[in-house]
C-alpha cells in the first residue's frame, strides 16, 4: 500500500480504501487462499487498473 510494508497472517485483514495503489506476494511455502470484498453501488471488473506492465517496466 503506497511504500507500506505489511505481513498479513491467517484470518487477518486489510482494508484499501477507492485509489490506493497496492500489490499482493505470498513470500510463504504455503499456497496463498485470498478473499477480496468489495463495497459500493459497481462492483464491475471494468473499474480496477492492473498496474502489471507498469511494475514489469519498472522493475524488469
Amino acid at each position: 500500500m503506497e511504500g507500506q510494508s505489511r505481513i498479513l497472517r491467517e484470518n487477518e485483514a486489510v482494508y484499501l480504501p477507492i485509489g490506493t495503489d497496492h500489490k499482493l506476494e505470498n513470500p510463504g511455502k504455503i499456497d496463498l487462499e485470498l478473499i477480496e470484498v468489495r463495497t459500493g453501488p459497481y462492483l464491475g471488473e471494468d473499474d480496477v487498473v492492473r498496474l502489471e506492465k507498469a511494475d514489469a517496466l519498472l522493475f524488469g
